[in-house]
C-alpha cells in the first residue's frame, strides 16, 4: 500500500471526530473530495461541524501534490510532477463546502444544492449518504456523477448526521432480527 493510500486511510478515520470548531493544525488530516483520481485539497478551516451552519474550506498543499504524484504518477520524477500539479488552476483555488446538518442540505464544492435522500444500500456507495439534486433527481453513487464526493463532504461536515441518515430499503420483513430462544420457521 502506498504512503498516499495510507494517508488517505488516516484521513477517512478522522471523520469520527465530532466538533463545532477546529483549528487548522487539527484539520490537517481532513480533505475535500473532488473525484476518485483528482488531487483533493486539505481542509484549512472548519466551523459549525454538525450544526445548521457547518462550513469547511480547503486548499491543495505541497503534501497533497506529493501524495497524489506518488500514487498516480509514480513514473514521473516527483519534483516535476509536484511542480506541475501546484501550477494548475485547481491548486490556486480555495474550495468551500457548507451544510445544514439539521435539515439534510449541503452545498458541496461544486456550488450546487443537494438534499439528503437516505443511504445507498448496494454497490460502491453502500452505507454512504444518497442525494437529490435541485431537480429532485437522485445523484449517482459514482465518481462521474459526483455522488461519492458529495457524500465525503457531508461526512466531514455532518459526521453525527451521517450515522443517523435513514437507509433506503425496500419494505418487507426484518432480516436477522431474532431474539435468543425465538422459534423461527
Amino acid at each position: 500500500m502506498s504512503r498516499h493510500m495510507i494517508a488517505r486511510l488516516a484521513r477517512v478515520t478522522a471523520f469520527a471526530a465530532v466538533t463545532t470548531n477546529i483549528s487548522v493544525a487539527a484539520a490537517q488530516n481532513d480533505w475535500l473530495s473532488l473525484c476518485g483520481k483528482c488531487l483533493s485539497p486539505s481542509v484549512t478551516s472548519k466551523s459549525g461541524i454538525g450544526t445548521a451552519q457547518a462550513r469547511a474550506e480547503g486548499r491543495i498543499t505541497r503534501g497533497d501534490a506529493e501524495g497524489w504524484c506518488q500514487n498516480w504518477e509514480p513514473q514521473t520524477p516527483i519534483q516535476q510532477c509536484v511542480r506541475l500539479q501546484l501550477s494548475s488552476d485547481d491548486a490556486k483555488r480555495t474550495y468551500r463546502a457548507t451544510a445544514d446538518c439539521t435539515a439534510g442540505k449541503i452545498t458541496p464544492i461544486d456550488g450546487a444544492s443537494y438534499t439528503l435522500a437516505g443511504k445507498w444500500t448496494s454497490d460502491v456507495g453502500r452505507g454512504r449518504s444518497r442525494w437529490r439534486d435541485s431537480a429532485g433527481r437522485i445523484v449517482g453513487q459514482d465518481n462521474a456523477s459526483n455522488g461519492l464526493a458529495i457524500s465525503q463532504q457531508w461526512e466531514l461536515l455532518c459526521p453525527a448526521s451521517t450515522a443517523r441518515a435513514p437507509a433506503a430499503v425496500a419494505p418487507g420483513p426484518p432480516r436477522g432480527e431474532f431474539s435468543v430462544g425465538q422459534v423461527v420457521e
